[in-house]
C-alpha cells in the first residue's frame, strides 16, 4: 500500500445556537505511513487489507477561539483490490493547550495507470 493517507480536512463545529453555526478549516502536511502492514486475503492475487498509521503537522491550523491545532495522528484501515483502495480511518489531533479533537472519514483511491 504505497498511498499516503492524507487529512483533508473540512470540520464544521455545533453551534451556540440553532441560527449559527461556526465554520472551522485548516490544513494537515503528513508524512511517510509508519507502520503499515498490510496481509493478502487469498481469494485473488491483487486483494490485500491493510492498516496504517501516520504522523502529521498542521501547517495551517484549526483555529477555536484562541487554540490552535499543532499535531496529531492518523490511523486507517483499508481494501485494496486491484487500483482501488476504500480506506476509513481516524485522525486525533491535539491543541496547543493540549486538548485533543477527533475526526474520521472514508476515502476511495483509484491508482492512474502509470503506476500499474
Amino acid at each position: 500500500m504505497r498511498q499516503f493517507f492524507i487529512v483533508g480536512v473540512a470540520v464544521c463545529l455545533c453551534a451556540t445556537t440553532a441560527a449559527a453555526q461556526i465554520k472551522v478549516s485548516g490544513t494537515a502536511q503528513c508524512g511517510k505511513p509508519d507502520p503499515v502492514h498490510l496481509v493478502p486475503v487469498g481469494d485473488r492475487p491483487d486483494h490485500s487489507l491493510g492498516i496504517e498509521q501516520v504522523k502529521c503537522t498542521w501547517t495551517k491550523p484549526l483555529e477555536i477561539g484562541t487554540d490552535k491545532s499543532k499535531d496529531g495522528v492518523s490511523t486507517a484501515t483499508a481494501d485494496v483490490s486491484g487500483d482501488t483502495s476504500r480506506a476509513r480511518g481516524s485522525h486525533v489531533a491535539t491543541m496547543e493547550s493540549g486538548d485533543k479533537f477527533f475526526m474520521w472519514g472514508i476515502r476511495v483511491q483509484r491508482r492512474p495507470k502509470t503506476l500499474r
